[in-house]
């Protein structure tokens, strides 16, 4: 649920603009393509509009859907908040959606005075009430307040990490004060840092062997650790993204182990951490120990009885164990996963790279949720350009990624494909063993860091030749 002014949601402070509608439902078709399509409309229209009951088939789905589209349009906040919410709910479940900045472009695009911050919805156009402009929840005044749910504290090499570990958690509704967002030029960093540590109700460790050297970081987390020095209220969680070994009195604090996770499986080992809850399992574990088997005795003296033999004692283990095949799902889930964390990665070392050569510029341009672009600037020249998407090349679950200018939908220079057999992972089909990583990889089975590392450095790659 976004946080915007109360009185919204009773009163509509206008409507929203009939472009936005006709984005967002062109958003709804390209979301239905990944699964259940009328699930996903039925899902849609519940959002939009709680009082209308299931349609009867798909066709009149959409229909319904167009009808629950236009009513809401008639409150803009509650239009934006419903299509935001349902779209968090798809991506949850692996379904890929538009994300916030693709969002608030189409909300610019039209004029619709509103501009997604999450957790906040706020009024672009001086004309709706400004956000709390009536009284608010306690949780929102807590917001203003300055007082935030989480402080990320983390390295300038863990830039990337802390910034998606922000993301997610706003993502799901807490607020957050990190760094890379909060401190604006002009501020005081020192002063801001030691604010920030003291008024958030928990501080986050990005744990990695650069932030154990750093000299900065210690009195960020000695705040938290002495308001809870037992461990009590977690007010510490060390979230450990590269291995290492934490010294003194952060080795009696239980971590988050995110290390090598592909982001799926990172995403839910955070919020499961994060949770305060008992982590106990919602099914019974199976049995860890060996099944006894009680040796039979035979009877020294004479036989009496004819004995029949006991077909019904069964060996502890019959069959070895049977791999199973990954479901259609899985596959499409882990293609998905695949190309988020090549985003990540591209994204991360476009930000890097421009920061550590005052010669180079970059730009990203995200298409849609599975389509990006990535540039890179020599002295103000174009020299490494590349489209990287899903879904191409006949085939939904192919990662294709294009270099040059011109780029077409039925050409590319590398496709990822899902490897044969039962392991999840890529096989990149148009190797040519120009590169290093060609020959340290096996490029028939890649994990999706490793396949991020190699499109990566194709990408970079005519730098070397400057």
């Amino acid at each position: 649920m976004l946080n915007f002014n109360g009185a919204w949601r009773f009163s509509s402070p206008g409507p929203i603009p009939n472009g936005v509608v006709g984005d967002f439902r062109s958003f709804i078709e390209k979301i239905t393509v990944q699964g259940d399509a009328k699930q996903i409309v039925e899902r849609f229209k519940a959002a939009f509009s709680s009082d209308m009951g299931r349609s009867s088939d798909l066709s009149w789905a959409w229909t319904d859907l167009d009808t629950s589209m236009k009513s809401a349009a008639e409150n803009a906040p509650v239009f934006i908040e419903a299509f935001l919410s349902c779209c968090a709910d798809l991506e949850r479940v692996g379904i890929a959606v538009p994300d916030t900045k693709l969002i608030n472009s189409v909300l610019a695009k039209h004029d619709a005075g509103y501009e997604i911050r999450l957790p906040d919805l706020v009024a672009t156009d001086g004309d709706a009430p400004a956000l709390g402009a009536t009284s608010a929840a306690p949780e929102s005044n807590l917001r203003e307040k300055g007082v935030k749910d989480f402080f990320i504290s983390y390295t300038h090499a863990d830039k990337a990490w802390a910034e998606w570990v922000g993301y997610v958690l706003e993502e799901e509704g807490f607020s957050v004060v990190i760094q890379a967002w909060d401190f604006r030029p002009g501020s005081n960093f020192v002063l801001a840092m030691q604010e920030a540590a003291d008024k958030a109700e928990r501080t986050l460790m990005v744990l990695s062997p650069d932030y154990l050297k750093s000299q900065f970081t210690s009195p960020e987390w000695a705040s938290a650790f002495g308001r809870d020095p037992q461990g009590r209220e977690m007010k510490l969680l060390p979230l450990m993204v590269r291995d290492c070994q934490p010294p003194g009195l952060l080795t009696t604090i239980v971590q988050i182990r995110i290390v090598g996770m592909g982001e799926g499986s990172a995403r839910k080992a955070l919020l499961d951490g994060i949770n305060q809850k008992r982590a106990k399992p919602s099914v019974r574990p199976p049995f860890p120990g060996a099944v006894v088997q009680v040796p039979h005795k035979d009877f020294p003296g004479p036989s009496t009885v004819a004995t029949k033999p006991d077909f019904t004692r069964q060996p502890a283990i019959l069959i070895p164990t049977l791999k199973l095949a990954p479901t259609d799902m899985d596959k499409r889930r882990f293609v998905r996963e695949g190309f988020s964390r090549i985003k990540a990665v591209f994204e991360a070392n476009l930000r890097a790279v421009s920061q550590q050569e005052s010669r180079i510029e970059t730009d990203f341009q995200l298409t849609t949720a599975t389509d990006f672009r990535a540039e890179l600037f020599l002295d103000g020249k174009s020299t490494c350009i590349a489209r990287v998407w899903m879904g191409g090349m006949h085939s939904d679950n192919n990662i294709c990624y294009s270099e040059g200018r011109q780029f077409s939908p039925d050409s590319c220079n590398e496709i990822l494909a899902l490897s044969q057999g039962n392991e999840l992972q890529f096989h990149a089909l148009m190797t040519m063993g120009m590169l290093a990583e060609e020959n340290l990889l096996d490029m028939k089975h890649l994990s999706a860091d490793q396949a991020a590392a190699y499109l990566w450095q194709r990408f970079v790659s005519p730098l070397g030749r400057q």
